[in-house]
């Protein structure tokens, strides 16, 4: 049993590293679509100008959905959505 975890584990590792390094180009793709929309829509949710909005990309491997904090909007907006 010990040796199964320790495979899995290790394997587990491999897997963050490489999905970390599809989160940071998705994320930064994410990020700059949302600012985009964000600045569309900063009248109608009383937005600061799009390049001071702190969005906060949270992504699990078990749902498909990204969850967007965006701090600076007043109320501050919590935005869940497919990817």
């Amino acid at each position: 049993m010990k040796k199964w975890v320790s495979i899995r584990n290790r394997k587990r590792q491999g897997n963050v590293k490489k999905l970390n390094s599809q989160l940071k180009k998705r994320n930064s793709y994410i990020k700059s679509v949302i600012l985009k929309r964000v600045h569309l829509h900063s009248q109608l949710i009383q937005l600061t100008p799009a390049e001071s909005v702190n969005i906060i990309i949270t992504y699990t491997t078990t749902t498909p959905y990204h969850t967007i904090f965006i701090s600076d909007a007043s109320p501050p907006i919590l935005a869940v959505f497919r990817q």
